[in-house]
């Protein structure tokens, strides 16, 4: 902070009379709301709260302090990206808030479908598949708590596209201290045609840059959805691998999936997830016993690369009607409530509690929930 307190913070402090820390300290405590407002009193204050720096330092101060509660980001229909708070931080009973965002490009939400490959540090990635003109797909990284919209083209030749989603990831690379995404495409029209290919983009160096990799590699885009930890993706392909994507040495490492499937009856959905509050690699499990009973198990790898080091945690009875409704397992909240995805609503058990009610949250149709975090951080960081 040396540079910015010898220009701005020294002129911000005299303003109101305190030491360039104390002034400091204070405005790291502030909520976002209120450093909105600040930033109208003066120009030096405007800059201060602009700068980066400070951004990235409120952002560790709110996620220090225990009291900065945790939320979610909703996607649903008609591209409807929506806040999900909890009522309750402790009962789930008491039900949720969901607060539709104010999207200010809206003209591109209205003009195709809308997916989100990942959100981080309060900076939302969002896919836009156009559905009125071929080539025009988009990606943006978007800051809804500023409005600030960056707006990405996708990589390689312009022509019919899909983006595997699931596959694909927007995060932080600590080591790095650098923003990234990983981009998993397909080019239809292309020249060979239906060929996969994998690419990297970060803030530092604005531009796509593509991965050569081998034909195995590629056989991360066939599987499930990617899950960051420990600066790697992991990938379960084919409910026998996990394959992994170290994002700093950019190098693929394939190993065995040892939770034995012939364990569990008849699996119905697998897939892998990180619970944040226990920072370790999960999987979990839906399926059916011979007697039709529908079960939900966790199990977690107690130690990370020993991949045979895997634990059941818990196993959940479910419900035959909820059971049928099931569409997808959405994967955890930060302190480990799962979300569920039926027909009509979205559903959350709170392991904690015995028994394991599900509880339907909200009555609307919801194909994404992820974490986020509000924050001044902004896509142009680097710029």
């Amino acid at each position: 902070m040396t540079t910015m307190k010898q220009n701005k913070y020294e002129e911000s402090s005299l303003l109101m009379g305190l030491s360039e820390d104390l002034f400091l300290e204070i405005l790291l405590r502030l909520p976002l709301k209120s450093l909105g407002r600040f930033k109208s009193v003066c120009k030096s204050w405007l800059s201060v709260i602009s700068n980066p720096e400070f951004a990235r330092l409120h952002l560790q101060s709110s996620n220090l302090a225990t009291s900065n509660p945790r939320s979610m980001l909703t996607l649903q229909k008609h591209n409807m990206v929506s806040l999900f708070k909890f009522k309750s931080s402790t009962d789930i009973t008491k039900g949720v808030d969901l607060i539709p965002l104010n999207q200010q490009f809206v003209d591109v939400f209205l003009g195709g479908s809308c997916f989100i490959v990942g959100s981080c540090d309060g900076i939302v990635c969002l896919y836009i598949k156009s559905q009125e003109k071929c080539g025009e797909d988009l990606l943006h990284l978007w800051n809804p708590t500023t409005n600030e919209n960056k707006q990405i083209s996708l990589p390689g030749d312009q022509g019919l596209t899909y983006v595997h989603v699931d596959s694909s990831w927007f995060g932080y690379i600590p080591s790095l201290k650098d923003y990234m995404i990983f981009l998993v495409n397909t080019n239809i029209r292309g020249k060979p045609a239906f060929v996969k290919r994998m690419y990297i983009y970060s803030f530092r160096n604005p531009k796509w840059r593509e991965l050569h990799v081998t034909h195995e590699d590629l056989s991360f885009a066939l599987g499930s959805n990617s899950i960051f930890m420990n600066e790697a993706l992991h990938c379960l392909v084919g409910r026998k691998f996990i394959h992994k994507f170290d994002l700093v040495a950019e190098t693929f490492e394939r190993v065995p999936f040892s939770i034995k499937l012939d364990l569990l009856p008849k699996p119905h959905q697998i897939m892998l997830d990180v619970i944040g509050e226990k920072n370790g690699l999960c999987a979990m499990f839906m399926h059916r016993s011979e007697i039709g009973e529908w079960m939900f198990e966790l199990w977690m790898l107690e130690e990370y690369n020993k991949w045979n080091s895997w634990k059941k945690l818990y196993r959940i009875d479910l419900k035959k009607e909820i059971a049928r409704n099931i569409t997808r397992l959405l994967g955890f909240t930060y302190n480990g409530n799962l979300f569920i995805r039926e027909k009509n609503a979205l559903t959350v058990i709170d392991p904690s509690q015995n028994p394991h009610l599900p509880i339907i949250v909200c009555r609307a149709t919801v194909f994404t929930v992820t974490d986020y975090v509000e924050s001044l951080i902004s896509p142009f960081y680097f710029a």
